[in-house]
């Protein structure tokens, strides 16, 4: 008897040192109502990092932290390890997780309504297919945010025009070091950082935090100045399969998202304005949140602005108002602490013009050429890689020189490129030369006879935009007509 006794113990004993011991779960907040880079919410859970593992609650009554499926890292679909790195950072929007580890590799997770013990991940990114190599998140960045613009909650966005089509984007931004440079990865471009969004007052804006959800963009400076803009690939102008235009007059009688979806329909390229949002009268932090409410209507205007901060009597919370509100309201968030080094000067009036950079542009001169009526001297100046429009000086063969508006957007890369333009190669681009009206009903015969013969604009015409494709780098351009009638090249 004592020898089964014995045995029996020893059994236990060695079971007790092999088995996995339970892991007391860390102290988290009961919610979630800011996000930042280990905190995080959709509209079903919350999720936190702590000691390198991703833990988990449900948005209910009574629910409590877990780890994130069976060992609180990223998982693939059978439930084994996709990685043993801790985890390090995470931004969530709508189904969509992503979670960074500590060699800061890019974790991607399309199912983050499914319950915990179900939500699946990769480490693959960009072309093809998404099924890329896989991306990494930036070195010594000043914040990051996934977005998810999709058919199940935003359903569609409108351009400029008024038209409405489907939301079908996801997007990782990022905010450099330098403040201003807003980068961006989307799942079926190239696995780099090589497209770029220009931010407020033509990139110059030096932004201290970003946040984003549903492809709109919150970014605020150290005076607590902040501005808002919807922008992904899709609604920029990348995706090659879309009918893009700079026309601010096409309207479709059938206004439906789904009809609009049609590959002919043209899709107004964005102008590139930031919205200035009211200042908060009180005490904030650089802390900021965008988000789609649960309840929100589709179409770009229905997100939440949240910025942490403190009411009149010092108690800890946020302001909050809905994107296109003119007002701030505060919401309580009892039990957190602000640390004191993390508020930043507001003052109550606009303080941007101190927080402006120099952004890179350029100034070339060159010539335009046709087979048949020669060349045309030409001048480029104000041109950035990144923000449009810039100018374009034709010189008539009388010496007039006229100005025309000229507008660019990014399109489809194939390859990787950190820096497209920047690195000694030229970049593709797409976009448009702006006839002016009264440039169009001009009365020098020399300048409408230029129009005519280089652009095919006929004197009195409503034509506004001519079409054109473009490669660019910081020392050249060439540009040249959709229809192959006009060339330009410029240099420095």
């Amino acid at each position: 008897m004592k020898t089964k006794v014995f045995l029996v113990s020893m059994c236990l004993f060695l079971l007790a040192c092999v088995a996995p011991a339970t892991a007391q779960l860390p102290d988290l907040p009961d919610a979630i109502s800011l996000r930042s880079s280990t905190r995080a919410f959709n509209e079903v859970y919350y999720f936190a990092i702590h000691d390198g593992l991703i833990y988990v609650k449900e948005r209910v009554d009574g629910a409590s932290w877990q780890l994130l499926g069976n060992t609180g890292s990223p998982e693939n679909l059978l439930g084994n390890p996709v990685t043993t790195d801790a985890m390090e950072e995470i931004s969530v929007d709508g189904p969509i997780l992503i979670a960074v580890s500590e060699t800061r590799q890019i974790y991607y997770c399309k199912n983050g309504y499914a319950a915990p013990g179900s939500i699946s991940w990769t480490d693959h990114w960009g072309t093809p297919l998404g099924a890329g190599a896989g991306v990494s998140l930036p070195e010594n960045i000043r914040g990051w945010a996934l977005s998810q613009d999709d058919l199940l909650r935003n359903k569609f966005y409108y351009d400029q025009n008024g038209n409405a089509y489907p939301c079908m984007v996801t997007t990782i931004y990022a905010l450099f070091e330098n403040g201003r440079e807003i980068h961006f990865t989307d799942p079926w471009t190239p696995p780099d950082w090589g497209y770029r969004i220009a931010g407020p007052f033509r990139d110059r804006f030096i932004a201290e935090n970003l946040s984003a959800a549903a492809s709109t963009l919150f970014v605020i400076n150290r005076y607590g100045d902040m501005y808002t803009h919807q922008n992904d690939f899709d609604i920029g102008g990348g995706n090659p399969f879309f009918n893009y235009t700079y026309e601010d007059d096409v309207h479709y009688a059938t206004n439906d998202a789904i009809l609009n979806f049609s590959l002919v329909r043209k899709r107004r390229v964005p102008d590139q304005v930031w919205y200035n949002q009211p200042k908060i009268h009180g005490r904030i932090t650089k802390n900021i949140t965008i988000l789609f409410p649960e309840d929100g209507a589709p179409g770009e205007s229905d997100r939440i602005l949240r910025v942490e901060g403190v009411n009149e009597e010092g108690t800890p919370g946020y302001f909050e108002k809905n994107l296109e509100g003119i007002f701030w309201h505060f919401v309580e968030t009892p039990g957190r602490l602000i640390p004191e080094e993390d508020f930043i000067e507001n003052p109550p009036e606009n303080m941007s013009h101190l927080t402006l950079g120099d952004a890179p542009e350029y100034a070339f001169s060159g010539t335009m050429t046709n087979l048949i009526h020669g060349d045309v001297e030409a001048e480029l100046t104000g041109f950035s890689l990144v923000a449009s429009p810039a100018e374009l000086r034709l010189k008539t063969k009388g010496g007039t020189w006229i100005t025309l508006p000229l507008h660019h957007h990014f399109t489809l890369r194939n390859n990787v490129r950190e820096h497209p333009g920047e690195d000694g190669d030229f970049v593709d681009l797409k976009g448009a030369i702006e006839i002016p009206a009264e440039l169009r009903s001009s009365e020098d015969k020399e300048v409408t006879d230029l129009l005519r013969r280089y652009f095919y604009v006929g004197k009195g015409e409503e034509k506004r935009f001519v079409n054109i494709s473009m490669e660019a780098k910081t020392d050249a351009v060439k540009l040249h007509t959709t229809s192959l009638s006009m060339k330009m090249a410029f240099s420095k």
